[in-house]
């Protein structure tokens, strides 16, 4: 027996290298530990084996060589020594449009999703909600992950492009797009389109999130014209021209009061010509003629001010059990304007109606329509004015207003009464009289000031009489142009 074992030994100690991958070709004895006269020429006196299985541990030359061996792995791995284990990894390189692949049979590349799982069979991935609207998509090439996650869910997350306005959760708006991932665009019934803003029947919805809301729509013949000619009366304006062009509306249900900024203006193209109207009324009939209130170009005539805005001071219910309803209208100019304009609503702290600190007095500087009910009486009543009840804003001319002219106009919304308009500077409660007018004839007479921005301070107070306290007024305010 002993000549047997010395005839091995002998026959090893001839080879250049001695091979002990996995312990099962040698016992440990050969190649571990110190010198125990088993190193002969070319073998080693330390373990080879690396404790990884998919690697080939050979001794040459008295030295360990460890190196993977991708044939020792199951098909759709690769030996990855460094990832521990048994060194097998998922080969998320592979061609996904042939099997094996990750995951499963779904084309989807591995290294664009994520990385595969440990048996290779699905993608480890992250999800994205980049535009907050609470529905994911995965960090991966492919536009429909919903076959891998029931979250991801989400078939648009690009903050820039909708804000939170496309999922599956939200309802179909007139805007040419797939706002509710079901793969059809501005959806149709037999009764004709159902999406949102359409008409009446189906308003978009004003949710104000940190006193804020601000969405992006496209004037577009999808939408139709729902309302004639809008006119406001109340100044002798017309806020359209011909009546025939595209129109979205909105709705806001107000439970507390608050001061209200609404502002259309276009988007890729600042001169796009909208107009902007108010219902305030719980009932929006597509049949209504005309809008109730509306404002057209924050400077009539002038490129580069055709966005509008509406002011409206302390809009709330009529008591705190009830809720107010408010419509908005965003109307195109006319038949030929089309194009991406944005709608923006801001609440801020109800203002009075009278003299304060300026922080009580709406500031209208920016230039738009102030829709607002009369208040107690404020004993400033102007050289032309009488001892009404009034109503008071302020506005600053700007540092870029130049020496140019502004234009205040005031009337009575019902009708009713002709009020009276005068400006002060520099101090709502002392300032210096800048001009006043009482307009002539019968009720629903608008009185009109133009100023010089020469003659403006800092800060200027415009007041409104009205005949008593509780009458809605409108004060329209085209700054100067710079």
């Amino acid at each position: 027996m002993r000549y047997y074992i010395l005839l091995a030994l002998v026959l090893l100690m001839g080879c250049s290298a001695i091979i002990d991958a996995d312990g099962s070709r040698f016992d440990d004895h050969l190649d571990a530990g110190a010198d125990t006269g088993d190193t002969g020429t070319g073998t080693c006196d330390t373990d080879c084996d690396d404790g990884i299985a998919c690697t080939d541990d050979v001794c040459v030359d008295g030295q360990c060589q460890n190196t993977a061996n991708n044939n020792l792995c199951d098909a759709g791995f690769i030996c990855v020594p460094a990832s521990g284990g048994d060194g097998c990894v998922p080969d998320c390189d592979l061609d996904c449009s042939t099997p094996p692949n990750c995951p499963g049979n779904s084309c989807y590349d591995c290294n664009t999703a994520g990385y595969c799982n440990d048996t290779g069979t699905e993608c480890i991935y992250t999800l994205r909600d980049e535009d907050g609207d609470g529905h994911y998509i995965e960090t991966a090439g492919s536009t429909d992950c919903s076959g891998l996650d029931p979250l991801a869910d989400d078939c648009e997350d690009n903050p820039a492009n909708d804000g939170a306005l496309i999922n599956p959760e939200a309802k179909d708006i007139c805007d040419g797009l797939d706002n509710n991932c079901d793969g059809s665009n501005d959806e149709t019934t037999t009764s004709g389109l159902v999406c949102e803003g359409h008409d009446c029947s189906n308003p978009i919805p004003v949710v104000l999130q940190s006193g804020s809301f601000t969405h992006q729509g496209d004037l577009n013949s999808a939408y139709g014209n729902e309302y004639g000619q809008l006119t406001n009366s109340y100044l002798g304006l017309n806020c359209t021209e011909d009546g025939n062009g595209a129109d979205v509306i909105y709705v806001l249900h107000v439970t507390g009061t608050a001061d209200l900024e609404i502002h259309a203006q276009g988007v890729t193209d600042p001169d796009l010509d909208i107009a902007l109207a108010i219902l305030d009324d719980p009932i929006c009939s597509t049949a209504a003629g005309d809008f109730g209130v509306c404002h057209d170009d924050i400077v009539y005539g002038q490129t580069g001010y055709s966005d509008s805005r509406i002011f409206l001071r302390a809009f709330g219910p009529i008591s705190p059990e009830t809720t107010r309803t408010l419509y908005i209208l965003v109307k195109g100019f006319n038949s030929s304007v089309s194009g991406d304009y944005e709608l923006t609503v801001t609440a801020r702290t109800a203002t009075g109606t009278v003299c304060g600190n300026d922080n009580s007095i709406i500031d209208i500087s920016a230039g738009g329509l102030l829709y607002t009910q009369a208040g107690a009486d404020n004993n400033q009543t102007g050289s032309c004015g009488s001892t009404g009840t009034e109503v008071v804003s302020r506005f600053s001319p700007g540092s870029s207003a130049g020496t140019g002219l502004g234009v205040l106009y005031a009337n009575d919304v019902t009708g009713n009464f002709s009020p009276s308009l005068y400006l002060r500077s520099s101090s709502c409660t002392a300032g210096t009289e800048l001009d006043c007018d009482t307009p002539g004839g019968g009720g629903g007479t608008a009185s009109f000031i133009e100023y010089s921005v020469s003659s403006l301070e800092s800060m200027n107070y415009a007041f409104v009489d009205a005949a008593s306290d509780g009458d809605f007024v409108v004060l329209q305010h085209e700054p100067a142009i710079p």
